[in-house]
């Protein structure tokens, strides 16, 4: 890391946290959990989200791991797989952090917009049962990205547009949350040859959309979405 880039990535990293803070005295609040979500788009498997409770302390670890100035929105184009990787599994070394999913089928059943949130309420959940002591709800502000809330939480909710590109927390839920996903996919396109899942993460790229028409539909697609289902008509 040459010393302009370190530079700039402490500056981004000061602009992060800063808002964090600021959100935490608005509210009044103990912590703060950022929430991100990531797959809402894929043609494929499951909606993941990621769920993080950073150290009071964040801004002084980042001092003895250089790593974590990385750290920002997970489409940040600085962020290659390995490096969002190598983030990710530092972060849950460093952070109480969850993961939550919700599946296809749940997706078919519910959409999209619902199972995100259902995803959401299950990372907040996964990170509060690796709390080594008990939480007391109220005093731990949910900061989620975009602009809704999520259901059946007891906790305060501030829903923060862009939050990912604004708030360190959520950019590191937004972190975790991808790598765990895309790692997922990179195994299933393996299984599942042809679709270039490897590189385009089940979105709906021209590629995939081609191979749609010449391999059919897997099993993992979501057979509600649009650009599936004119593939199931069209064979």
């Amino acid at each position: 890391m040459n010393a302009r880039y370190k530079k700039q990535r402490q500056q981004r990293m000061q602009e992060l946290w800063a808002f964090d803070l600021a959100m935490l005295a608005q509210a009044d609040v103990t912590a703060l959990i950022g929430v991100d979500e990531v797959g809402r788009g894929s043609l494929i498997g499951p909606v993941v989200a990621g769920a993080v409770l950073l150290p009071a302390t964040f801004d002084e670890i980042v001092h003895d791991e250089q790593m974590l100035l990385e750290l920002d929105d997970s489409k940040a184009p600085h962020l290659h797989h390995q490096k969002r990787l190598a983030l990710a599994n530092l972060l849950k070394n460093l952070c109480i952090w969850g993961i939550g999913e919700a599946c296809k089928e749940e997706i078919e059943t519910l959409n999209i917009y619902h199972a995100s949130l259902l995803a959401s309420h299950r990372a907040v959940m996964d990170l509060m049962s690796r709390h080594e002591n008990p939480v007391e709800t109220q005093t731990y502000l949910v900061s989620i990205d975009g602009r809704v809330k999520i259901p059946h939480l007891r906790n305060p909710q501030r829903s923060e547009v862009k939050g990912d590109g604004k708030s360190a927390a959520i950019a590191a839920a937004s972190i975790i949350a991808k790598a765990h996903r895309d790692e997922w996919v990179i195994a299933c396109s393996k299984t599942y040859p042809g679709y270039g899942w490897e590189t385009n993460m089940g979105y709906a790229t021209p590629a995939h959309k081609k191979a749609l028409e010449k391999l059919g539909v897997t099993p993992l697609h979501r057979q509600t979405y649009s650009v599936v289902q004119e593939t199931l008509v069209f064979k």
